[in-house]
């Protein structure tokens, strides 16, 4: 097992590599989650989470294909297993924007209100610290989805799996709800209700989504 950075280590990670977060180290990468730095935070964790649901379903599948006794579905796995794909690698982009745009827009909020409203960069940084979040809700609603057409159709060895990738799936919505309502106060309140309505409607869904599959798992495991 690799050791953990020094504190030391943590910070001039976190401070001094430019790398994408996704290119460094698991040790390198979580030494930058927990340093004393705005980004990455929250938001880069939430989308890798989904980037993980992603995978760990896509597993279960890549399992699955082949085997004689799952030949009738596999035109329904070969399909799941490509959208799960582009799932993972949408929400593994998410991982650096929000990244990114965190880091942007917590300059300007160190700024005076009226000089941060005066930045013509500071409208497009809050719009994108909430499509993010925003999007990765997206992704990661799909993955749950996913998860839940799949239990009847891959090898019942890899259940908990699939059972892990989907509460990481509807863990992942409702953390990114949390990192969209965090920033709505930047908006009007006009302007903020449909993103909060969205979410809403996220989480709603991915509520829905989980029971049955939370259920399934529970009688099967």
């Amino acid at each position: 097992m690799s050791q953990l950075p020094s504190d030391a280590a943590s910070q001039t990670v976190a401070a001094g590599s430019s790398a994408p977060l996704l290119s460094q180290s698991v040790d390198n990468f979580l030494a930058s989650l927990a340093a004393k730095s705005p980004a990455p935070g929250g938001g880069a964790a939430t989308a890798l989470t989904g980037a993980l649901a992603a995978a760990l379903a896509r597993m279960t599948i890549e399992y699955t294909l082949g085997k004689p006794r799952f030949k009738s579905v596999e035109s329904d796995l070969a399909a799941a297993l490509g959208q799960l794909a582009r799932a993972q690698s949408a929400l593994q982009e998410l991982v650096e924007e929000d990244n990114a745009a965190y880091d942007a827009l917590s300059k300007l909020l160190k700024l005076s209100p009226a000089e941060r409203h005066a930045r013509d960069e500071y409208q497009p940084a809050v719009a994108a610290a909430i499509a993010i979040p925003e999007s990765v809700g997206t992704f990661a609603l799909a993955v749950l989805e996913l998860c839940g057409q799949l239990p009847d159709k891959i090898n019942p060895l890899l259940i908990s799996d699939l059972g892990i990738a989907a509460e990481l799936a509807h863990a992942t919505v409702h953390a990114a709800r949390l990192n969209v309502l965090i920033n709505l106060p930047l908006l009007d309140a006009g302007q903020a209700a449909p993103h909060r309505h969205n979410m809403e409607a996220q989480c709603k869904k991915a509520d829905a989504l989980h029971g049955p599959i939370k259920a399934h798992f529970q009688q099967n495991c």
